[in-house]
């Protein structure tokens, strides 16, 4: 059972309150003036104020007691995740060569709006303690001036032009047309001052991904290499033939996934004239060798000048403070949290101490139940930013100096408000020269806050239950919800579930439906956060079990309903607050009865929604009430069956209501 932290005493102001008037009775008979307005009242106002305080304080023993349990047995809560972006820059002049953008550079963005259903109202201004989130681009990109400015998808017989398509939103293309076949080709035309850089350059390339088209993938064993569905040639014109490209790295897995690739820059290449385009510039294209696709990829965008950025600031040689010889001394950091990169945490977070010979490093540690006196460690929250020395006995204690705690690196964000929306990510504040502006064409993605203590609380004694290893359905349910780099709300798992096979019932077969935390209405896992939650999966499964990771499916439900109000009601706002009832009633994150979700599968009561409905103030008859699921119109009052791995979903409802007559009865 669960490990839940008693609650030592449980009165509040209130009761402690009543409790002492009723002594007052017992041990002093001639106080008989018990009004607010007696001063003893006010006394015992007063103690039962402070008494409340001392309770609390109790009640927080057994509280970091649980915690410091569960970091004993290796239970830790998840930290804040900070949100990536695509960021594109332009620079000022298309006769520019090029430009060198450093790694590090600031770019600023507005504060995310954050909308955790779809019965939130988003906030237009950003909380005023809150910093709107700054993005560091993660590597060096050798911007070019020529903008990327034709792009051509060539299918054996015509070049189609796809520029305009190309990056505009809710546009995608075929790069090697719909029917594919030997020597289709992608061609690029960007119209750069010649001549053509010879430096490493890149190419993003964002595969376009339909929610509805999304299918289950098999998590297939960790050491199978993964072999890329087509054998594709990059080459660039010479002014006679088409030369190979000195390609460096394709990340894209032949255009199957989103990447970037990364090429040396073809000094020979020649402007030329392609196809119907009447203007010469350098041509680089995509060519197929071979392929076995399953189906012809479909692109959003190629760009250049594009670089990954994460949703982090770095902080260097920050002085937080002065030693003054005493024990447990604190120190706090300008800014929080901080993050700890999961490759190289011990380098993620520098600090020196100057004893008098110069500023050398301490070592971080969990905590000092291992320090001896002389060892120079340190405990950091990276919630609060609080670095914490040790008493002597256990941890050194630094020698007194002037500013002589110093932290030479960290770098600080994270948090679901990193989650940046298009085009938000806009202020340079890196200086650089020769860039005109900057902005990310989709969203930023992947930012989370840190665990809540009660979600660590009911996540531990599943995660000793599983050990790491999945076994039962609940397993699959808690390590998938637990994959590292992703935000999933939710996760079920179904047995001898196969998803080519759904109506049989399949031996081994376990599939893994995962819904991420998205403030969509109808959420749903993108490519990458599938192949990620079924990698992690496929290191934690037995050998024997097939596993399948999936997206949802949903079914839209609308409700039409006729509503009698009273009489004193406003008519506009009982209509409001019922589509705003049902719409959270059925949303598939904070739905249902418990406020977990709408759950696989089941029913759709008609009795929950007149429930629901009656719980609007103001109404006070419903004459009709009908589920409408997926454009098919059920009975008054009859319930709606959901497929065993579908969902439900609403984005509005026929809601018509009518004022009683003055005077009716209700």
């Amino acid at each position: 059972m669960p490990l839940d932290a008693p609650n030592l005493d449980d009165r509040r102001f209130a009761d402690i309150v009543r409790e002492a008037r009723a002594l007052i009775p017992n041990y002093l008979p001639e106080w008989t003036d018990h009004n607010l307005s007696d001063p003893g009242i006010t006394l015992v106002q007063l103690f039962a104020w402070m008494s409340e305080m001392i309770l609390y304080r109790l009640n927080r023993v057994p509280e970091r007691n649980y915690i410091k349990f569960l970091q004993l047995i290796g239970v830790e809560r998840k930290p804040a995740a900070p949100a990536h972006a695509e960021i594109t820059f332009k620079l000022t002049s298309e006769t520019l060569a090029t430009v060198i953008i450093p790694k590090g550079t600031r770019v600023g963005a507005a504060a995310a709006v954050i909308a955790p259903s779809a019965m939130s109202a988003p906030s237009l201004e950003p909380p005023a303690d809150e910093e709107p989130p700054v993005f560091e681009t993660d590597e060096p990109l050798i911007a070019i001036g020529g903008p990327l400015k034709y792009v051509l998808a060539f299918d054996g017989a015509i070049y189609a032009d796809r520029s305009t398509s190309n990056g505009t939103p809710d546009q995608s293309f075929a790069p090697f047309g719909t029917k594919l076949r030997v020597n289709n080709a992608l061609y690029l035309g960007i119209a750069q001052q010649p001549p053509f850089p010879a430096d490493e350059m890149n190419l993003a390339i964002r595969v376009h991904s339909d929610p509805d088209e999304l299918e289950a993938m098999q998590c297939e064993g960790s050491g199978v290499t993964m072999v890329p569905p087509a054998t594709l040639a990059w080459e660039y014109f010479d002014g006679v033939f088409w030369r190979a490209l000195d390609l460096l790295e394709d990340e894209t897995h032949a255009l199957t996934r989103s990447g970037h690739l990364y090429f040396r820059g073809p000094a020979k290449a020649v402007q030329s004239l392609v196809a119907n385009i009447p203007e010469t510039v350098f041509w680089l294209r995509c060519r197929i060798v071979s392929f076995q696709y399953e189906r012809p990829p479909r692109l959003d965008a190629v760009l250049t000048n594009t670089v990954r950025a994460t949703a982090l600031s770095t902080v260097r040689d920050e002085v937080i403070g002065s030693s003054d010889g005493s024990a447990d001394q604190h120190f706090t950091l300008r800014h929080a949290p901080v993050y700890a990169d999961p490759d190289e945490p011990a380098k993620s977070f520098l600090l020196q101490v100057d004893e008098g010979t110069g500023f050398a490093p301490w070592l971080e540690v969990a905590d000092f139940f291992d320090s001896g006196p002389d060892d120079h460690h340190y405990v950091l929250n990276r919630t609060t930013g609080e670095v914490r020395f040790g008493d002597r006995t256990q941890g050194a204690i630094p020698i007194a100096g002037l500013n002589n705690i110093l932290v030479s690196l960290y770098r600080y964000g994270g948090g679901a408000g990193t989650n940046s929306g298009a085009g938000a990510i806009n202020d340079l504040q890196s200086p650089v020269a020769g860039v005109e502006s900057v902005t990310n064409l989709w969203a930023a993605e992947g930012g989370q806050d840190e665990e809540s203590i009660e979600d660590t609380r009911e996540r531990a004694p599943r995660e000793l239950k599983a050990r790491d290893r999945a076994v039962t359905l609940e397993d699959f349910e808690l390590l998938a919800r637990q994959t590292p780099g992703v935000r999933i709300r939710r996760a079920h798992a179904l047995a001898l579930h196969h998803p080519g096979f759904p109506d049989v019932e399949v031996p081994g077969a376990i599939t893994v439906i995962v819904i991420p935390d998205t403030a969509e209405p109808k959420p749903v896992p993108s490519e990458s956060t599938m192949k990620t939650v079924c990698s992690y999966l496929d290191g934690k499964r037995l050998l024997t079990a097939e596993v399948f990771v999936a997206p949802p499916r949903y079914s839209l439900i609308r409700v039409a309903a006729r509503i009698v109000a009273r009489s004193t009601s406003n008519a506009a706002r009982v209509k409001a607050e019922t589509e705003a009832k049902l719409t959270r009633f059925l949303d598939p994150l904070v739905g249902s009865e418990d406020g977990q979700g709408w759950p696989l599968g089941g029913s759709v009561r008609a009795s929950d929604l007149f429930r629901v409905v009656f719980e609007v103030d103001g109404v006070s008859t419903v004459e009709d009430l009908r589920i409408v699921i997926d454009g098919e119109e059920k009975g008054l009052g009859r319930d709606a069956a959901i497929a065993r791995d579908h969902l439900v979903y609403s984005n509005g409802h026929d809601i018509s209501v009518t004022l009683q007559a003055a005077g009716a009865r209700e």
